[in-house]
């Protein structure tokens, strides 16, 4: 699927701020229904480069809370985007647009869905662990690389390393990672060499 393409930029602490805007936003406009939120994703992992899009999780106690939600999210500038449902069904998705640009994308979930406990403990398992951090951008790197105009190559890269490190598997991807630096970097007098042999890995990388 062609889009616009993948930009990775490195860590800023901006990303906290605007979390923080925009959480007393919703709390404000949409806090009857939306009782909890978090910032997810990379933009709330200090250090960690990331796509410049700050991701908030919203949680409810009933998915009609979430529908409820709706006209109040839209009223502060946030499209909701049924559309995304067909293959999230249990997900209320919304994204803010500002200057043409994505700023913002908020998932609302049931606060007790398998959806926000992943993607919370995802988030701390990389704020707790620099090395695999650390692994975890190396890879979004090379997935920005090879999947530059494929936002869904590059999503579907990530996902055995976000299984493994869910299932309790850190020092692997790390090791993995590392061993990948090292392996590539031979190469570096060679930058097209580099790339194409490095570029061989790419399938095993992403399944």
């Amino acid at each position: 699927m062609s889009q616009t393409p993948i930009e990775l930029v490195a860590y800023t602490p901006a990303w906290t701020t605007a979390y923080e805007r925009e959480a007393a936003r919703i709390r404000e406009a949409a806090g009857e229904h939306v009782v909890a939120l978090e910032h997810v994703g990379s933009t709330a992992v200090p250090g960690l480069a990331a796509k410049p899009i700050v991701d908030l999780l919203g949680g409810v106690e009933r998915l009609a809370d979430a529908d409820a939600a709706v006209d109040a999210l839209e009223a502060i500038g946030y499209d909701y985007c049924p559309a995304f449902e067909e293959s999230l069904p249990q997900r209320r998705y919304f994204r803010r647009t500002v200057n043409g640009h994505h700023t913002h994308h908020l998932h609302v979930v049931r606060r007790d869905s398998d959806f926000w406990d992943r993607h919370v403990r995802f988030r701390d398992c990389l704020r707790e662990d620099p090395d695999l951090a650390r692994a975890y951008e190396q890879l979004k790197r090379r997935l920005a690389r090879d999947h530059t105009d494929d936002i869904d190559g590059y999503t579907e890269g990530k996902t055995e390393f976000i299984e493994r490190v869910l299932d309790g598997d850190r020092d692997g991807w790390v090791l993995d990672e590392t061993r990948h630096d090292a392996h590539c970097g031979d190469h570096s007098g060679n930058e097209t060499r580099h790339d194409a042999h490095c570029g061989d890995h790419s399938e095993n990388e992403t399944r």
